[in-house]
């Protein structure tokens, strides 16, 4: 019985240590996920005081935005920011792609322009993208496959052209994909090839 106690009690020695652990590696996460959003937020000339984004506010009062148990940002949602957001020709802020455990990144309805961003296409645990209904131009080029956990890819209301590339079949956990209402060729050809090819897509719209 002592021997089982004392084995118990070792236990939670170590759980404290590692709860103070958790603790300390979640506040020094939160402090460089704050960071890299407020060096975003000033790349894309929108306001952070406007978002209660400041140092003095709780993680959970900052509008846009969840973190998970880690202090790591979970999603970052600036749909429709007030005022728009925008990039200095075509170039999005470096520190999106330090965002690397996001799962949820909504840009949608602001004047974003250039080329779908790099910094985007390498957060390779991202699986919910909405860039929809911005200035986004260029072709889809084969970074887009390095998305490999997405599940839903709105790009429609853009500047996109180029031929529409069989290599977007290689996003196999795709269950919804947008692309309408850009100027994308080979759209009716691959619409049969995306639907065969990607069995988990029930929603789409390349046309």
């Amino acid at each position: 019985m002592h021997d089982y106690i004392n084995a118990h009690a070792d236990d939670n020695g170590d759980s404290d240590d590692n709860k103070s652990q958790v603790s300390d590696n979640y506040d020094s996460n939160m402090l460089e996920e704050q960071d890299n959003l407020l060096t975003i937020i000033e790349g894309f000339g929108g306001d952070a005081a406007r978002l209660n984004w400041t140092p003095s506010a709780p993680s959970s009062a900052w509008e846009g935005v969840s973190f998970d148990r880690q202090g790591c940002v979970r999603s970052l949602i600036l749909t429709d920011h007030n005022p728009p957001l925008e990039v200095s020709e075509g170039v999005f802020p470096e520190a999106l792609e330090f965002l690397s455990n996001v799962l949820f990144l909504d840009l949608s309805h602001n004047e974003l322009s250039g080329d779908l961003p790099r910094e985007v296409c390498n957060l390779a645990h991202l699986q919910f993208l909405y860039l929809n209904n911005n200035a986004l131009e260029g072709e889809l080029g084969p970074d887009i496959e390095k998305l490999a956990s997405l599940k839903t890819l709105n790009l429609s209301g853009n500047q996109l052209t180029g031929q529409l590339e069989p290599s977007l079949s290689a996003l196999q956990e795709l269950e919804i994909l947008c692309l309408s209402n850009n100027s994308l060729e080979g759209t009716a050809r691959l619409e049969c090839c995306f639907q065969c090819c990607i069995y988990t897509l029930h929603s789409l719209s390349i046309g």
